[in-house]
């Protein structure tokens, strides 16, 4: 699952998909909280912070990842946040 999803965010990001992007790397942030890996979640937030300025012109998607980027900073992760930002992204693409 790491891997696939590590991949995917890769993929995407190489080719400009950012918001598919960036919902690879929640579901990847989500998958290192469900492991107990707080530190490795909040590793992933900090790597989607080149993908928050490819979002400009969709200010709400951006403004998700900012929330996301800020939680993971103070070690406030959760699924429940991680599942309402990726909503946002989804609704904002």
């Amino acid at each position: 699952m790491l891997w696939q999803a590590l991949g995917r965010r890769r993929h995407y990001a190489s080719h400009g998909a950012y918001v598919n992007a960036a919902t690879c790397g929640l579901d990847l942030a989500g998958a290192h909280l469900a492991n107990g890996d707080m530190d490795a979640a909040a590793a992933v937030a900090g790597r989607l912070f080149p993908i928050f300025g490819k979002l400009r012109h969709n200010r709400e998607a951006q403004a998700s990842l900012v929330i996301f980027q800020r939680a993971a900073e103070a070690r406030r992760l959760d699924g429940e946040l991680i599942r309402d930002v990726r909503r946002r992204l989804e609704a904002s693409a």
